[in-house]
């Protein structure tokens, strides 16, 4: 069993909580309810495109007509933007920043754009956007009286034919976001005027990357934990020693887990909060615990678990490379326990939320390492619900020989009634996964590609979460 690389970890921690060390400070802050209601609005809009612009008095076809790439999610939807301690800051940076510049828009007069603005409070990104409104006005306004206002005007600047601004609130591409509304004073044409400004900054980054293939793992192994222990060279797990009885080739076949954003947003700050108060555990130094966690963010759970595990940022170190290091720690955690698997291959569990951020700690006097450093929030909803989880792959051959997949993304998912009315739909990600609400009844899933139907499989409605892939050759197709 490898516990050498979490031990020296949790070492280090103890070590540095009774020195004089040194580190960046972190403070972790949680966004006010009216930022997280603002950010609702948001996430209302990325579920529902179509109504939102209509709400707003736009043509939604003539939309996506001027930007193609919503053409495709228009009725579909698109994945939730979750909450990042790091774009929060970041956010919040350029919303003081609007105050003092007395300006308001995507590039202040430092110019800095808002990926270099995201890296600066150590987010990773990939791509990075940023939406800037406000509301002024003479007698003071309650916040929740603007968040519409501001939520209409940011949708409005980047929907606008001509507007030639890039897509933030509504693009598919971005997954996490930091959103601010703060109140304050600016001048403007010499006068001095009291209002509400707000940033959304959004983004996409590497620990989003590892999180999409970690998830996908997780899931794979839990549809079939033998085989694709065995894929992963991971062969130790199957016959622990001292773990007699609780090896995975034990494991009854698991239905897979939903993924939810708001146990991801959970993770994160679970994550920089470890960094500001540096302990290694799933309970804070002030009690909160993963159950308080996601609670905070509005998800209603009779049970929660926050495992954790982490890998040394290195050069030339891939995405799968990250996924594979914390993915082997949560597996070994789930063989070494006496008690059995208690978090990723536990059939108790039906959701999770997977927040990974970089932390940076001086680990010597005057050294200074940074750390992926993952926050698994699993959780059992108070109110049941089912979920059709999979992935749309292509099947290629890599140079010797071997078939793997390859995620197809931007594929549209149906959940049709044999009526042939459409219950529910999604869009593949950029790594081809999906997730679709199950609804009850005889229904079959239908996969489009430019709206062509290529595939279809029957589904009766199951008492658990439903895994189903759709693997994609050059003549034929399988559904698994």
């Amino acid at each position: 069993m490898n516990y050498k690389i979490v031990s020296i970890l949790l070492a280090l921690f103890l070590a540095m909580g009774s020195t004089v060390f040194q580190r960046e400070a972190v403070a972790v802050q949680a966004p006010t309810e009216h930022e997280l209601a603002l950010l609702d609005l948001i996430n209302q809009a990325r579920a529902n495109p179509r109504s939102a612009m209509t709400g707003i008095g736009l043509d939604p076809d003539f939309v996506a007509q001027n930007i193609p790439v919503l053409a495709g999610v228009l009725d579909a939807g698109m994945e939730p933007l979750a909450f990042h301690p790091q774009l929060y800051a970041a956010a919040r940076k350029h919303t003081m920043g609007m105050f003092e510049y007395s300006q308001v828009g995507s590039i202040l007069p430092d110019g800095l754009s808002p990926k270099e603005r995201a890296k600066e409070e150590g987010y990773p990104a990939i791509e990075a956007g940023v939406s800037a409104s406000g509301v002024l006005f003479q007698n003071f306004i309650a916040p929740e009286s603007v968040l519409q206002s501001i939520f209409r005007s940011m949708l409005l600047d980047e929907l606008n034919p001509g507007a030639q601004k890039d897509l933030v609130l509504l693009n598919p591409a971005l997954n996490e976001t930091g959103i601010t509304l703060i109140p304050g004073e600016i001048v403007l044409a010499g006068q001095t005027r009291k209002g509400y400004l707000s940033s959304c900054l959004a983004g996409y980054s590497l620990g989003e990357e590892i999180a999409d293939q970690l998830f996908e793992m997780i899931n794979m192994v839990r549809d079939r934990p033998e085989f694709f222990l065995r894929e992963a060279g991971l062969e130790h797990v199957l016959a622990e020693e001292d773990s007699p009885g609780s090896s995975v080739s034990d494991f009854q076949r698991l239905p897979p887990l939903a993924r939810d954003q708001r146990l991801a947003s959970a993770g994160l700050i679970h994550v920089f909060d470890i960094e500001e108060y540096l302990y290694y555990g799933p309970v804070s130094p002030g009690g909160q615990d993963p159950l308080s966690r996601v609670s905070m963010f509005g998800f209603e759970a009779t049970g929660a678990v926050s495992p954790l595990a982490f890998a040394e940022i290195r050069e030339g170190m891939s995405a799968g490379d990250y996924m594979f290091e914390l993915f082997e720690q949560l597996v070994d955690q789930e063989i070494s326990s006496p008690d059995g698997p208690g978090h990723i291959l536990s059939d108790w569990f039906s959701e999770i939320g997977l927040g990974i951020g970089v932390i940076t700690l001086e680990t010597a006097p005057g050294t200074w390492t940074s750390y992926m450093l993952l926050s698994a929030h699993l959780a059992r909803p108070a109110s049941p619900r089912l979920f059709v989880v999979g992935g749309v792959y292509r099947s290629k051959m890599d140079e010797s020989g071997k078939e793997y997949w390859d995620g197809l993304a931007g594929l549209r998912i149906e959940l049709v009634e044999l009526t042939g009315d459409v219950l529910a739909s999604s869009i593949t990600g950029r790594n081809g996964l999906y997730q679709i609400p199950l609804i009850s009844g005889m229904n079959k899933i239908n996969l489009y590609d430019k709206g062509q139907a290529i595939a279809s499989k029957a589904l009766v409605m199951p008492q658990k979460n439903t895994f189903i892939n759709f693997i994609l050759r050059d003549i034929y197709l399988d559904v698994d």
